[in-house]
């Protein structure tokens, strides 16, 4: 006990711990979550050459999962040896540990493929390879794969010899087989081939009877077996190997022995002998063994290309960096060498090894069949093996533990967890001892206290199916889209283009769940949390789009890490469509994907009228730039020219395909579209801009891998961007630190954070696996099995009794997984824990295997504990409504009202970075007085409906009727003006206006004069503008609105009533008008009046010339004019840069006062005679408290 207590002084461990680093024995520690497992790992490793003078560095070999584990696992041993080197009294042992901490760079700390190309460099001469050969990345092996099978299959169904073969396939299914299911699936079967550390010789085709791989090798250790299934095997044999009797020399069989597995190979029967239905059966064991037979063959070729492509470019995968290690350490000369040269070998993550990785590890360790003491250390946690997708094995770890203990080692426990909340560990701990087996219970350290947060709590938050908003309206463009490359759907496309469409809504599960994220979050901010303690962890990509936007809608900041969200992006997805199209011109669904983008600006109508023109004129296989040009001659239009630059963009793209390499590619698309143009002028343009920058320098890179054409970039980003959907790892920095994180789950391994958000909880965990079935797979003896083919021609995976077992298995693989994928989310969180999702009740007998969804998991665990004391479940339906209690920015919140009728504020203490969007109404207000400005925009207070006597000065109203102010009389006119056309106005009836005010909830019917004699000033103005030549109205765009950016973090936004957009003098020009229902009566008071609103229309000029374009074109604002309605009058307010941009200068510097950031004192009152009137005067004087 007292060695066990010197250690646990000596190297700042407990007891625990400290057991674990008794290097005189083997020892496999198993780590639960927060339990300090890397701590151990490196004092283990300091201990060795602390406490052993004689030990030499190189004898010493860590293993991490990552680059980035092994980096900080080197930096945390310089560390220690730092502060050994400080505290240390001899001379000798600092000039020790100093020579050992300047080692520590060149240490054996590396991962299982850093260390194995060591060794593979140290005896090249044996392996005969060159000793500076380049290791591959997954994302290279697998764009040089893509490419090399796509040459396969091509050289394939080309060849005459396999005429016969592509035609029985091509008779049962679909041409379009050859292009996406057979590369995809020759693909998987190669890379599980690979793992397996397999070569093609090892494949062979599977039985063919439909039966299992058990049942056939029972039939065939005996000789019992059914005639009736003798036939139909051996003649769908037969009849296979008759599709390939005259059409290829090699036979299906080439390199593969015909006679391994039990299959037995007899006399053909007549397909005749059959009933109908063993007819049909055998006809569709036919089609699975050529489909088989030719995969083994597309493997077998695309395995000899890719060792040449390797040869030729002297490179090694990571799979050849384990098979090479395997056959070096086999060899018993160099196994001798390194069993002596290395004595201790530690490995960490072991869980997440796989079997080849495995049997590396074992040659290095076991000596004569033996494990020695103290040579072996492995740390994990089968609980958290999450990458099964990248053929880890958790059983592995079980594997590595057994060893250890029958060798004389043991097997310890960490158990007590240091970073969540003891509530948090009571949650874990009742429901994953049900859904995990074996499970190793969590322990609340006895010395630790929670003082971190009063509150700590584990939460559900769940909706019923019921609760859902309907929110979501679909365009006329989602019901036509699937239609447009139908060839047989022309008449409903028609339908779709000539109806009148009405809006069809849609529940919004996704949308409502963002609500609700962004209510916890809210939440949790108030009771003390920063934004950048929170996490939201997603299991897929899938709601990803609808998490932001519900953030982005509550002002709330955040930052997406590991790269999941960066390929869903917009402004992505549509430049690498016109990327895609340069070498694909006949794919319409990206012509109009690109055509749909700002980057052309196509509304969904004239798509859905291209669509229909391509399909009447037969143009579907018409070039894009062809294409576009005879459609621009059909319209008759103003349309025309949209589409004639369209034409005209499209040549130039086109013509570039095959003469530039991917960075001049995307530099001359940029440069032919004015790309980077279009996205400043969108909203969040300077971030869209940034997307597209981080964009160009990955085309960069890939161009600086020197070994790729620019068609193979499009491989190159759907690879990454199905890569970053599970990154391993994720670093912490991001641009704006104070902020929520976004990350997956597998992402978020090895990190925790002091709030953790689990939404998607009801989602199917199991969807993607069931959706991407591939069309062979390998069962465990290394028989390649094809999907079957039903009767009606199409794939289908229970149709192949044998497929549809190594099928259900993998699934259950998954599912098992996905529970432990649950376990390493929950265990992120370090003081909150919320679950967020639709209930999902589930009966007792519910299957456990069955338990799809995260949700059905909790409550199937709940069931079976009967309840789980530290769950709080909450209705989201209760935690919205306390949305309400914040305002815009969700600064301050209005608590409570004392006896005297005078509001006391309480206002939550305020620490945020100055962002947000600020308007020139709001700048107005400020400028005219602070403190009303504070009262009204930041705290939302009116005391009554009136207008103040500031208002009643603007609009100069004599009287109004009933309970209807100037202001509501402005704003009603402002509504029913959005929805009516000018062209229409001289012919307008006030009829009409009354049933457009009843489609919008407006009563009109107490100020129908007034309104009348608005539309007639109106009449008026347009018809003395008409005069004026601007040149050729384009359209005229109602309640515009727009965002800019002025500052870092900061923008100026409003809505402009109207822009009229003309084309003149070789350009597009723009007309800002602003409404206003005041009173004048003369010239001179108009001119007067304008004069107040001058400033804003300054602004509106400035903020459009820097965002407008129309249908992607720039457009220049050149004239600004106010419309006073009720004289029928326009007045024209001159636009001065200069001028604008001071202003924009003024509310920069005064935007944390605009955005509610400055202390309520600091928004000192104007004294005014409009005092006396003003709405909210009478809290001018109100008392702030701090809480």
């Amino acid at each position: 006990m007292k060695v066990l207590q010197d250690i646990c002084k000596r190297y700042g461990v407990n007891e625990e711990q400290a057991r674990a680093l008794d290097t005189t024995a083997s020892i496999a520690v198993r780590a639960g979550a927060g339990s300090g497992k890397t701590r151990v790992l490196t004092r283990r490793f300091i201990r060795l050459i602390l406490e052993n003078s004689d030990v030499d560095l190189d004898s010493i070999v860590a293993i991490t999962f990552t680059r980035k584990a092994a980096a900080e696992m080197k930096d945390r041993i310089r560390k220690e040896l730092s502060d050994r080197i400080l505290k240390s009294s001899s001379l000798d042992e600092k000039k020790r540990l100093s020579g050992l901490r300047m080692r520590i760079t060149s240490a054996n700390i590396d991962t299982i493929h850093g260390f194995c190309a060591k060794l593979l460099r140290e005896n090249f001469a044996y392996l005969d390879i060159d000793p500076d050969f380049k290791v591959m990345d997954e994302i290279d092996r697998d764009i040089v794969l893509s490419r090399i099978a796509d040459e396969v299959i091509r050289e394939f169904v080309e060849d005459p010899q396999n005429a016969k073969v592509v035609a029985a396939i091509a008779e049962r299914l679909p041409v379009s087989l050859f292009t996406g299911d057979l590369k995809d699936g020759i693909l998987s079967a190669f890379k599980a081939m690979m793992e397996r550390g397999c070569t093609p010789e090892d494949l062979k085709p599977s039985v063919g009877t439909g039966e299992s791989c058990e049942e056939t090798e029972q039939k065939g250790s005996s000789d019992i077996q059914s005639d009736k299934a003798d036939g139909e095997a051996d003649c769908a044999h037969e009849s296979a190997n008759h599709v390939y009797e005259e059409s290829d020399d090699d036979g299906p069989g080439d390199g593969c022995d015909g006679a391994t597995d039990g299959r037995r190979r007899q006399e053909p029967v007549q397909v005749g002998q059959y009933s109908q239905e063993n007819a049909v059966k055998g006809a569709e064991a036919d089609l699975v063994h050529i489909l088989e037979d030719m995969g083994l063959r597309l493997i077998r070729q695309l395995y000899r290309s890719y060792s040449q492509y390797k040869d030729r470019e002297n490179m090694l995968d990571f799979n050849d960096l384990e098979l090479n290690a395997l056959k070096l350490l086999s060899n018993p000369d160099i196994q001798k060498y390194y069993h002596e040269k290395f004595t201790a070998i530690m490995v960490d993550e072991f869980q997440d090894l796989n079997p080849l990785q495995k049997k590396i590890l074992d040659l290095l360790t076991h000596v004569d069949g033996c494990i020695p003491q103290g040579r072996l250390f492995i740390v994990g946690d089968y609980k958290q093996s999450i990458y099964g997708f990248r053929g880890s094995d958790y059983r592995v770890f079980e594997e590595g533990c057994r060893q250890i203990s029958e060798h004389g080692g043991r097997v310890e426990y960490l158990s007590n967890c240091y970073r969540s909340t003891k509530t948090i560990i009571g949650f874990v701990n009742g429901v994953f001892k049900h859904l995990l087996d074996p499970y190793e219970p969590l322990k609340y350290p006895e010395q630790q206290k929670d003082k971190r947060y009063n509150e700590p709590k584990v939460e559900l938050i769940t909706w019923d199916k019921e609760a859902l908003k309907q929110v979501k309206p679909r365009t006329r463009w989602d019901l036509a889209k699937g239609l447009l490359l139908s060839e047989d759907s022309m008449d409903q496309l028609k339908k779709v283009l000539e109806e009148e469409y009405e809006d069809i809504v849609l529940a919004g599960k996704k949308d409502y769940q963002g609500d609700v994220i962004a209510a916890a979050i809210h939440r949790l901010v108030s009771q003390g949390f920063d934004y950048s303690d929170i996490a939201i962890l997603l299991r897929s990509r899938s709601s990803l789009a609808q998490v932001e936007r519900a953030l982005t809608n509550h002002r709330i900041p955040y930052c997406v890490l590991g790269g999941i969200g960066f390929w869903s992006k917009q402004e992505v997805t549509d430049i690498l469509a016109l990327y895609r199209l340069v070498f694909y011109p006949d794919d319409r669904l990206v012509l109009l994907t690109v055509l749909r983008s700002p980057i052309f600006g196509f509304s969904d109508d004239l798509l859905l009228e291209l669509a229909g023109f391509m399909k009447e004129q037969g143009m579907e296989h018409t070039r894009p730039d062809a294409l576009m040009e005879a459609f621009s001659e059909a319209l008759q239009d103003e349309r025309a020219w949209v589409v004639q630059r369209a034409a005209s963009i499209l040549k130039g793209a086109c013509a570039l395909g095959g003469i530039t390499n991917a960075a001049e590619l995307f530099d001359r698309l940029i440069e032919l579209t004015g790309y980077d143009e279009i996205l400043m002028a969108l909203p969040y343009g300077e971030k869209k801009l940034r997307n597209l920058e981080k964009l160009m320098g990955i085309v960069e890179r890939f161009e600086d891998k020197g070994i790729y054409t620019a068609r193979d970039f499009l491989v190159y980003v759907d690879t990454l961007s199905r890569s970053s959907a599970r990154e391993e790892e994720a670093s912490l920095d991001s641009e704006d630190s104070n902020a929520v994180k976004i990350l997956t789950i597998h992402a978020s391994k090895g990190l925790e954070f002091r709030a953790v958000l689990i939404p998607d909880m009801d989602q199917a965990l199991d969807a993607q696996a069931k959706k991407n079935k591939p069309l062979f797979l390998l069962d465990e003896h290394n028989n390649l099995v094809a999907m079957g083919v039903d009767g009606e021609g199409k794939l289908n995976e229970a149709v192949n009794p044998a497929y549809a077992e190594i099928y259900n298995r993998r699934l259950l693989a998954e599912l098992d997984e996905s529970r432990r994928l649950f376990y390493v989310a929950a265990t992120r969180a370090r003081e909150y824990l919320g679950l967020i999702g639709q209930r999902q009740d589930i009966d007792e007998d519910y299957a456990p295997e069955k338990l799809n969804s995260f949700m059905k998991q909790l409550m199937w665990a709940i069931q079976q504990s009967g309840t789980i004391a530290e769950l709080a479940e909450v209705k989201a339906e209760e935690l919205l409504p306390l949305e309400a209690e914040w305002d815009e920015g969700g600064q301050a919140v209005l608590k409570s009202i004392d006896a005297d009728d005078a509001f006391t504020l309480r206002l939550k203490p305020l620490d945020a970075s100055r962002e947000g969007s600020i308007s020139i109404s709001s700048w107005l207000k400020y400028r005219g007085c602070p403190r009303r400005f504070y009262l009204e925009n930041i705290l939302n207070l009116r005391q009554d409906s009136r207008a103040s006597l500031h208002e009643l000065l603007e609009e100069r109203m004599d009287e109004w009727a009933g309970e209807t102010t100037p202001v509501d009389l402005g704003i009603n006119v402002h509504l029913l003006l959005k929805e009516v056309d000018v062209a229409d106005l001289p012919g307008l009836k006030i009829e009409t206006l009354t049933e457009f005010a009843r489609e919008l909830g407006i009563d009109i019917q107490r100020y129908v004069s007034a309104l009348k004699g608005y539309m007639q000033g109106l009449c008026k103005i347009e018809k003395q503008r008409a005069k004026e030549v601007r040149g050729q109205l384009l359209d005229s765009l109602r309640e515009y609105a727009f965002r800019v950016p002025i500052d870092e973090g900061l923008y100026f936004s409003g809505i402009v009533d109207r822009v009229d957009i003309y084309r003149g003098e070789g350009r597009l020009r723009a007309t800002v008008i602003d409404y206003k229902t005041n009173r004048v009566n003369s010239l001179a008071e108009a001119e007067e009046k304008a004069m107040y609103y001058h400033d804003q229309l300054v602004c509106y000029a400035w903020a459009l010339n820097k965002v407008l374009h129309y249908k992607g074109e720039r457009v220049i604002v050149d004239e600004a004019v106010i419309y006073f309605l009720n004289a029928g009058r326009a007045i024209s307010v001159p636009i001065n840069k200069g001028y604008a941009e001071k202003i924009i200068d003024e509310m920069v510097a005064e935007s944390p006062a605009l955005l509610g950031m400055k202390p309520f004192d600091e928004y000192k009152p104007k004294k005014s005679e409009a005092c006396a009137l003003c709405p909210v005067r009478r809290f001018c004087d109100v008392v702030v408290e701090s809480f």
